[in-house]
């Protein structure tokens, strides 16, 4: 894949997986050594209602660094694609269907962040 496909890509995917890492640093919280399966159901309840009303995130460290190691910052200097290019912090904008689906893996992330707790 070339690196302008790889942009388009990374671009048309920021806000999902902006709302992926939202919900992992929160999930990553819920330690079921800690807190009771009541509470963690009520968090992981209260936490999908969050994601479908995030309708924009700032972009991350994680984030940022990604589009660097990826030298698509690098791709658009080259291509003059100046008022496009990724600032750390910047506010993206996520769609009805990346908030949605993330809400209806909320379950599925805390599960896969504590496998443990099904042992």
């Amino acid at each position: 894949m070339d690196l302008g496909t790889t942009r388009k890509v990374f671009r048309a995917n920021l806000g999902y997986n902006l709302l992926v890492e939202y919900v992992q640093g929160e999930v990553a919280k819920l330690d079921p050594a800690k807190v009771s399966k009541a509470e963690i159901a009520r968090a992981i309840v209260a936490l999908t209602k969050q994601v479908v009303k995030k309708t924009s995130l700032p972009v991350s460290k994680d984030t940022y660094q990604l589009y660097l190691d990826m030298n698509i910052q690098q791709w658009e200097v080259s291509h003059v694609v100046e008022s496009a290019r990724l600032k750390l912090g910047q506010t993206v904008e996520t769609t009805g269907d990346d908030r949605d689906a993330v809400a209806g893996q909320v379950q599925g992330l805390w599960e896969a962040w504590w496998p443990e707790a099904f042992r």
